[in-house]
């Protein structure tokens, strides 16, 4: 058979089918079907009148119309009755929750009555115990109270005694300034703010206070000697005089001396009473003394605004220096009653943990659903922190703690419910993580 090559021309933006798996006879009926049926749809036409035309268009388009309706409908249907089981679906799951939530609410009223109930007691039992052994406290406190007084007045008998033996060595030792010019020396250890003594030499007048400890002499009595010395403004000197130990940080040397305002200085001397003669050493801190006191009479009528400047600056010094004792004194007593509320704190979480043990049902049926699939038991000695257990828990389920408002304060005390107490510890504080024994989780 013989075949011959048709060159045929359609428009470019038309597609036309893979005519290659088509033999040459299919491809001449198909030329052939559909020029004839073309020719016989022209013909058709020119016999057509214009009336009939529009007639013939009317007709396939109330057809077409029709059809859109019919789809139309029928796929309203459709809609309405998956409408309709979707809320049938939902009312149902609606129902069963509410059932849930109502004996979720039973149990937990009953929860709350029988917790309440025995909490309730055994706090009654344990204030019971705690009123007892708090009189037994108080019994020991008194014994113990009694026992201090005893031994308190016995120490203030040895400190009296020693007080005054050093006052009559000082005294004694005083003595060697006699062969001054109008010098007196005045007895002022019973009245309160003035030291031991008043020496009165001819240029000036001694505030001194003499200390016969065994220890060093400490802070308090360079404070109360500056106290005595600014309520006497008429006296330049005060001597603080250890008779058999040293003073407190002013004792790298056995005679010291600290300004406190231009017109008054006290003398630090450091145990007396080692030296041969002490006498002389005594008359040594009055050659000092009588330098110190040139020092003050030589300042000029130039230098008095230096001078007020100077003292205000002493005064504001001394004020700064009590200021930050009583800083200090008080943020101790804030350390420790912090200290102790967060101890009270704990205790009493621990007292609720111990007697709602094994009661109390959590509500938390998502953390619960949550734990059991992230949390498991070990017998591997390895610690869990409740930090570890936050960071896990929010990288799948940020929806839900925004939705619940978890935070991890809520999960710690989630965890107090879920841990018994022997197998957990607070890391640092009130506010630091929880360490758990013997629990990891689920890789």
């Amino acid at each position: 058979m013989s075949l011959q090559t048709v060159h045929l021309t359609v428009p470019t933006n038309k597609l036309l089918p893979d005519l290659s798996v088509f033999s040459p006879e299919e491809n001449y009926l198909m030329l052939k079907i559909g020029s004839d049926c073309l020719l016989e749809g022209r013909r058709v036409v020119v016999g057509l009148t214009q009336c009939e035309l529009y007639e013939k268009v009317q007709v396939e388009k109330e057809e077409e119309f029709k059809e859109l309706e019919l789809g139309i409908i029928v796929e309203r249907e459709m809609t309405k009755r998956m409408e309709e089981r979707y809320v049938k679906m939902y009312e149902t799951q609606i129902s069963q929750m509410r059932q849930k939530i109502e004996i979720m609410d039973k149990q937990l009223k009953s929860y709350e009555c029988e917790n309440a109930e025995i909490i309730n007691n055994e706090v009654e039992k344990i204030r019971d115990k705690c009123n007892v052994i708090i009189d037994e406290k108080e019994k020991q406190n008194q014994l113990n109270r009694d026992v201090f007084d005893k031994a308190l007045k016995v120490s203030q008998v040895s400190i009296t005694v020693k007080g005054v033996s050093g006052e009559l060595r000082f005294s004694d030792l005083a003595e060697t300034f006699k062969d001054h010019n109008k010098f007196y020396l005045e007895d002022k250890h019973t009245q309160s703010g003035q030291g031991d003594f008043h020496l009165h030499f001819d240029e000036f007048v001694v505030l001194a206070d003499a200390k016969n400890y065994s220890n060093k002499v400490d802070k308090t009595q360079r404070d109360k000697i500056k106290k005595d010395l600014l309520k006497n403004e008429h006296i330049s000197f005060g001597w603080l005089v250890s008779l058999n130990t040293n003073i407190d940080k002013y004792d790298k040397d056995p005679i010291m001396f600290e300004w406190v305002n231009t017109r008054q200085c006290i003398v630090y001397i450091n145990n007396l009473l080692s030296y041969e003669c002490p006498e002389k050493f005594l008359r040594v801190a009055y050659l000092v003394s009588t330098q110190l006191y040139n020092l003050i009479k030589s300042q000029d009528t130039d230098e008095l605004e230096l001078s007020t400047l100077r003292e205000t600056n002493y005064k504001i010094i001394g004020k700064i220096k009590n200021m930050k004792t009583s800083i200090r004194e008080i943020n101790t007593g804030i350390n420790i009653m912090k200290k102790q509320v967060d101890n009270l704190s704990n205790e009493i979480v621990e007292i609720i943990d111990l007697e709602s043990k094994g009661l109390v049902n959590t509500c938390f049926a998502v953390l619960d659903d949550w734990w059991e699939k992230n949390i498991e038991v070990t017998d591997d000695e390895c610690v869990l922190s409740s930090s570890e257990i936050w960071l896990k828990f929010r990288q799948g389920n940020k929806e839900l703690i925004k939705e619940l408002e978890v935070t991890p304060e809520n999960l710690k005390e989630y965890i107090k419910t879920k841990v018994p107490t022997e197998c957990r510890k607070l890391k640092s504080s009130k506010k630091g993580a929880i360490e758990i024994i013997n629990m990891k989780l689920v890789s």
